[in-house]
């Protein structure tokens, strides 16, 4: 074999071993990211959702896990409750094989696992969020997802949203007590229409009866026989005289 020969080989030896060095030791690829959406305003002590979405999802891998961190601001919302995506077709798992919680409410973190990521869409709803706006708390409040890790991902990233806390409109603050003031005072007027029934009770003077009426006729019936007894007596005196 001549020189020429000998570098052709090499080279073509050198494709070939490249060629399996790619195929052993390629990787799965993920991309995406989580978005956030929410209500833009609340009123001051009433609850509301955040949904975190899986956006622009993409991937080669067989299965994925999601690890991440939900950051919020704890002197202006307070956390109620959690819930993964009810969309259960995507494959969604709560890590049970791992021994995890699927969302540990200490430290706001969550990792989630995908066994069948070809089901899951390329916009999906991925974890939902409850929060409750603090009763004396006014102005603007951030919410965050923080992605810590995504397996095989070369590019995934997180998310933020903000919501405006305002105080209840006097129309609002209204319609939320009118059941409790119409209860009070429907059992305020009846309290009321009690105490009048009893004031006019007393304020009025007793009615006449019929054996009243008798009564007062048989005294006047005697004091004209009395007065004409008299006045007889004065004539017959008289006529002695």
């Amino acid at each position: 074999m001549n020189l020429k020969t000998k570098r052709i080989f090499s080279v073509i030896l050198a494709l070939i071993i490249v060629s399996i060095t790619c195929n052993v030791f390629a990787v799965d690829v993920t991309v995406g990211s989580l978005s956030l959406s929410s209500s833009t305003m609340v009123n001051q002590g009433e609850e509301f959702t955040v949904t975190i979405n899986l956006s622009n999802f993409n991937t080669s891998a067989t299965t994925v896990v999601v690890i991440g961190k939900i950051e919020y601001e704890k002197d202006k919302i307070e956390y109620i409750s959690n819930s993964i995506s009810s969309n259960t077709e995507e494959g969604w798992d709560d890590i049970k094989t791992l021994g995890e919680q699927s969302f540990k409410e200490s430290n706001m973190g969550f990792i989630l696992e995908n066994r069948t990521p070809s089901k899951i869409g390329s916009n999906s709803k991925f974890l939902t969020l409850k929060f409750k706006a603090k009763a004396n708390v006014e102005g603007v409040t951030t919410i965050k997802v923080n992605v810590s890790s995504v397996s095989d991902a070369t590019n995934f990233s997180g998310d933020s949203t903000t919501v405006t806390i305002t105080k209840p409109t006097d129309q609002q603050q209204s319609g939320g007590q009118q059941g409790q003031q119409g209860q009070q005072g429907q059992q305020g007027q009846q309290g009321q229409a009690g105490k009048n029934d009893k004031t006019e009770i007393q304020g009025k003077l007793p009615k006449t009866g019929e054996n009243d009426i008798l009564y007062f006729a048989i005294i006047a019936c005697a004091v004209v026989a009395v007065i004409n007894l008299i006045y007889i007596k004065k004539i017959k005196h008289k006529e002695k005289i």
